[in-house]
């Protein structure tokens, strides 16, 4: 859904999963979710066609961070699984890449590498993305307020809703 929301916006995605299996899995959700909101009229088949050529499957990490200026993880609720990915991604991604959480429940930012640490969100997202359109934003706390200023609008141009939180 939130790979939908951003290609929709007119965003290149790459999607990233371990499992092969998954990523084709997600693909057809996807393709499901595009559907839905072309039979309800919010979107054109055009539009749904458009988005869906916006994104790329990648099952290697690196791959998928190579481009990337923003990393939404939305892995598992672990926060063992949540520290590995964010130490891997420190090395894997651009240097201004920008980091959000889709967790709804752990504070993240104590597993963050201190590469992170200034750029880095929870972005809790409702379900489903593509419908819903609140997010709760909570920026970490060494992200200066430009950037978390930056965030809201990038996610008001998507048309959604963000409410920002000061703590978490």
């Amino acid at each position: 859904g939130l790979a939908l929301v951003h290609a929709l916006g007119g965003c290149r995605v790459t999607l990233h999963d371990v499992s092969k299996c998954r990523l084709q899995a997600a693909t057809r959700q996807i393709a499901g979710a595009a559907q839905t909101l072309v039979a309800g009229g919010a979107i054109t088949r055009a539009e749904a066609d458009a988005a869906s050529h916006r994104i790329t499957p990648r099952p290697e990490l690196e791959a998928a961070l190579a481009d990337a200026d923003l990393i939404i993880e939305a892995i598992v609720e672990n926060t063992e699984a949540k520290r590995a990915l964010y130490a891997e991604a420190t090395s894997k991604a651009r240097a201004h890449a920008v980091l959000a959480s889709n967790t709804s429940f752990l504070d993240i930012f104590p597993l963050l590498p201190e590469t992170f640490k200034d750029r880095a969100f929870i972005a809790h997202w409702y379900t489903p993305p593509y419908i819903i359109d609140l997010v709760d934003l909570v920026p970490a706390p060494g992200t200066p307020d430009a950037l978390t200023r930056r965030m809201a609008g990038f996610l008001r141009a998507l048309n959604k809703r963000p409410v920002v939180l000061k703590n978490f």
